[in-house]
């Protein structure tokens, strides 16, 4: 899917640079908080 998304991205880039921006915002905000829950898992 990241791939599929990169070629867009580079076909369409004004069109689809917003809804890019967002997913990956949406990921790196999904794997902080999974890494946040290892590490309180861990501790415990």
């Amino acid at each position: 899917m990241t791939a599929f998304k990169q070629k867009f991205f580079f076909v369409f880039p004004i069109g689809f640079s917003v809804n890019f921006n967002i997913d990956y915002g949406k990921m790196r905000m999904y794997w902080a908080f999974i890494s946040q829950d290892k590490l309180v898992k861990e501790k415990i």
